[in-house]
């Protein structure tokens, strides 16, 4: 084999004949400048920034699961009978509320299907404005436009009611 000259191999080659040059990191992010790239440590930034909601998720659910059930029992334990009724009915109540609205048979109230329709039109407009921002754009200064004259005219007609 002479050296110095290229050769086709069809073998994996071994750590130890890579020149040193081609393991140098700084060497190749000069050779792979042009492509994007992260770190490990913008990696591991990254993905301790996404678990901080699911550690917070994480703890509330201990909290209601672990310490709100043992303040009631210690409540319940320690208070007058008259009030663990009250908390018993309380609780009954709740639960047949929810086991209503679980099987669809509670109708939701005019104020939530209100709610409801309100979310449900601020999502579809928002969706709309980021598909063309150049329009949205143009609609608010339509808008802030419009309020800006009836302002005015808001004034001029105070003005000239006054005179």
């Amino acid at each position: 084999m002479e050296k110095g000259k290229p050769r086709h191999r069809w073998d994996l080659f071994k750590d130890e004949e890579f020149p040193e040059a081609l393991k140098d990191p700084e060497y190749l992010i000069q050779i792979y400048s042009d492509l994007n790239y992260r770190t490990q440590s913008e990696v591991s930034a990254q993905a301790r920034e996404n678990m901080k909601p699911i550690r917070t998720a994480r703890r509330l659910l201990i909290v209601w699961s672990v310490f709100v059930p043992l303040v009631i029992a210690l409540l319940e334990f320690f208070s007058p009978v008259w009030l663990s009724v009250i908390a018993l009915a309380y609780s009954f109540w709740k639960a047949y509320q929810q086991w209503l609205k679980m099987t669809g048979r509670k109708k939701k109230s005019d104020r939530e299907i209100e709610r409801e329709e309100d979310a449900r039109l601020k999502e579809h407009h928002h969706y709309h404005c980021k598909l063309n921002p150049d329009g949205f754009l143009k609609l608010k200064i339509d808008n802030l436009r419009k309020m800006e004259e009836d302002q005015i005219q808001q004034e001029y007609d105070s003005i000239s009611s006054s005179n």
